[in-house]
Order: structure tokens, then C-alpha cells, then sequence
């Protein structure tokens, strides 16, 4: 009977052993959480020494230990692919890699890719008849239903802000002259 006792003894030891083996290891997991958390709000970008970011904080790929800003984050991304531009051959984009409408399976860069998109669309100035664009297709203000390449669409923009300057120093001198009439009026 005591070596059962004993035996019930030394079992409840080794668990109560276990038990705080395993608190103590819990407890060590939160210190070092705590750390961590801590760590993030001293953090400063190692590729622009940035001490904000707009998302989140990432950790590099290529150094061990070290913190990337989301901007950073995504060009060391695009600067690990081993893909190439199909119209322009480069092996670098200013954003992420975007598949070709063209070609299957082949990626461009944002400037091509946006180029090829222009080139898709189907559309040609208004004014200028070209069928490329250095950004986007405008509406034309002027003609329903037909668009501008960028160079139009600044002068037409140009060209309206002009108007509208002229129409609102006519409608003041009209204002002015209408004001004068009802002064002389009452003056009689």
C-alpha cells in the first residue's frame, strides 16, 4: 500500500514537473512575443531607412533579420522574379509583373503593359487622328463620342480654361455696366 502511495506521489510530481515545464515554456514564448512586438515599433526600413510604411513591415528575403517598408517590400518582390518584359526586354518594372493580353503566358512591365492597353482599345484622337497616347484616352468635352490622345486633350483643356476666364471677365464688365445704369437712375 506505501508503494502505491509513493507511486501516486511521484506520478503527481512528474505532472506537476510537466505542468510547469510547460508554464515556464509558455511564459517564455510570451517574453519573446513581447520582444518582437516591441521590435516593431522601433522598426525602420533597411533598403530607405524609412521609420513608416503604408502597410505593413515585412521581413527581406535576401538579408536575414532585417525589416522592408511595403514599397521596398514589393521592389525586392519584383526584383527576385526572373521574368522579362516581352515588348521592352527588361528585367525590371517600376510596379508588379502584369500578364499580357497578347501573348499568353508572357509578362510585361507597367509602362508596356499600358501601352499595349492603349494599343487594344481600338481608339483614335479626335483631333490628331493618332492611334497611340502617352497615358489614357480622354472624352472629348467639345464632340460627344470621340476621344483625345493627352497632348489634344491639353490643349483642349487649355483651350477651355482660356474660355471660361473670358466669359467670367464678360459677365463682371456686363455686372459693372448693369450696376452703373441703376446708380445714374436713382441719381435722377
Amino acid at each position: 500500500n506505501n508503494n502505491n502511495n509513493n507511486n501516486n506521489n511521484n506520478n503527481k510530481t512528474d505532472k506537476s514537473e510537466a505542468v510547469h515545464d510547460l508554464n515556464k515554456e509558455r511564459a517564455k514564448a510570451k517574453r519573446e512575443k513581447r520582444k518582437e512586438i516591441a521590435k516593431l515599433g522601433m522598426k525602420s526600413c533597411a533598403a530607405c531607412a524609412s521609420k513608416e510604411t503604408t502597410a505593413g513591415w515585412y521581413r527581406s528575403h535576401v538579408k536575414k533579420g532585417v525589416y522592408l517598408c511595403h514599397r521596398c517590400y514589393y521592389r525586392e518582390r519584383t526584383m527576385l522574379t526572373i521574368k522579362v518584359c516581352l515588348a521592352c526586354s527588361t528585367d525590371r518594372t517600376s510596379g508588379s509583373w502584369l500578364k499580357s493580353k497578347t501573348t499568353q503566358g508572357g509578362y510585361l512591365c507597367v509602362n508596356c503593359y499600358y501601352k499595349e492597353l492603349v494599343a487594344l482599345s481600338g481608339k483614335h484622337c479626335g483631333t490628331c487622328e493618332s492611334k497611340t497616347t502617352s497615358s489614357i484616352w480622354y472624352n472629348d468635352k467639345e464632340r460627344a463620342g470621340k476621344y483625345l490622345c493627352a497632348k489634344c486633350y491639353a490643349r483642349q483643356w487649355k483651350k477651355i480654361k482660356e474660355r471660361r476666364k473670358i466669359e467670367a471677365e464678360e459677365a463682371k464688365k456686363i455686372q459693372q455696366q448693369e450696376q452703373g445704369q441703376e446708380q445714374e437712375q436713382c441719381n435722377f
